[in-house]
């Protein structure tokens, strides 16, 4: 065991923080996935046979793997490495670290967090609302419309993101809940991470490895509170990425031990996953947990640099352009980018869905990193309270 769970090292923490840097855009660009998989043409694929599969399951399948499978590790992935990097180089976390951890989160999650929000709202009910003729027409306009939506509960949990239901162990279900730019739950739960820091440290320092075990099993069995702002998926990969940090262990040289099993361990089960209703394969409980997890750990091992040789520095560049994809690509973009493409791209064949499908997060990458570049050309104070100062 001592030989997976390395002390870090000042190279060890320099490839973790590389391989961190690399693996930020394409993480944000999955998400981008995620909310480009739109709607069923005609049937979402449900696994009916291999041998019976059309060009349009054929479509339907690669949306899911895409949207669904892959890209949902996303979010996992981010949460691990921001727990990772809250807890990295703290040896006693006395109020003023936690003061100082607070502060630099303020900064770079919650004022990006309230001004996108807040962009948000002005631009639905500028989309929404007749044109007013007057400046008090206008705010008594935005705040009807503003209360019609809930108030502020459109900065915290105005959107239900899945439904209530039942779990593996007949337990009760509930669902998450977003605000009205929706990606930016993972902050608003981030946030919270950063509140209750002090509660993850002292288990951790207590309770060491143990603290993950029922962690996981909130997880991956979805014994969770009706806690619709924050989730066990945050609780439990935030804290399993600062235990790497609070045993002062390296992350990278675990993953690069564990390369192999972890790689056929998230082949496999993703096959499962994705395969299983077509080859009447029940799924014992959990299996998609366990797939995050060892997809994470395999991401992190592919995102590590090369020992020797020269380092990409566009890696840095995307990198810097991550958070404002992430907040951004809903709200200004991916809609209207989807009917431009539409538009040029019109029918229902599998092949033009198909292409549709990349087209639309292609060019949302694009127009979002160009926006971002203008600004940073033209007004870089404004960007940098968008993005926490991310673009530094």
């Amino acid at each position: 065991m001592r030989r997976l769970f390395l002390r870090e090292t000042p190279l060890l923490a320099a490839r973790s923080s590389a391989a961190i840097t690399r693996l930020r855009w394409p993480l944000a660009v999955a998400v981008v996935f995620v909310h480009s998989f739109g709607r069923p043409a005609r049937v979402a694929w449900e696994g009916h046979s291999l041998s019976a599969l059309t060009a349009m399951d054929a479509y339907n399948l690669v949306r899911v793997c895409c949207s669904h499978l892959l890209a949902g590790v996303a979010v996992p992935a981010f949460f691990f490495v921001s727990g990772m990097l809250f807890f990295r180089g703290i040896r006693s976390f006395t109020p003023a670290v936690y003061a100082s951890k607070l502060r630099r989160r303020v900064k770079s999650l919650l004022v990006p967090y309230l001004l996108w929000n807040a962009l948000t709202v002005l631009l639905r009910w500028w989309q929404n609302s007749p044109r007013p003729v007057s400046l008090s027409a206008a705010a008594e306009s935005l705040s009807r419309w503003y209360e019609h939506k809930g108030g502020w509960t459109v900065f915290l949990s105005s959107h239900p993101i899945g439904r209530d239901g039942t779990g593996w162990l007949g337990q009760p279900t509930w669902h998450l809940a977003a605000p009205i730019d929706v990606p930016l739950w993972f902050v608003r739960e981030l946030f919270f991470m950063a509140l209750l820091s002090p509660v993850v440290w002292w288990l951790l320092r207590h309770l060491r490895a143990w603290t993950l075990l029922p962690l996981f099993a909130a997880y991956a069995l979805n014994l969770w509170p009706p806690l619709h702002i924050l989730s066990a998926t945050a609780v439990f990969f935030f804290t399993a990425g600062a235990w790497f940090s609070v045993e002062g262990r390296s992350f990278a040289a675990f993953v690069r031990r564990l390369r192999l099993p972890l790689a056929v361990s998230a082949g496999v089960l993703g096959a499962v996953l994705l395969f299983a209703p077509a080859v009447d394969v029940a799924l014992p409980p959990p299996v998609s947990p366990f797939f995050v997890v060892a997809a994470v750990g395999t991401a992190f091992c592919l995102a590590l640099p090369p020992k020797s040789g020269r380092e990409w520095r566009g890696h840095r560049f995307l990198s810097r352009t991550s958070f404002f994809l992430y907040a951004a690509h809903t709200v200004l973009l991916l809609p209207a980018i989807d009917r431009l493409v539409r538009d040029l791209l019109p029918g229902d064949a599998p092949a033009t869905l198909l292409g549709r499908y990349f087209l639309v997060p292609a060019l949302t990458v694009a127009a979002c990193t160009a926006i971002y570049v203008l600004l940073r050309t033209l007004c870089p104070a404004l960007l940098g309270l968008f993005t926490g100062g991310r673009e530094k």
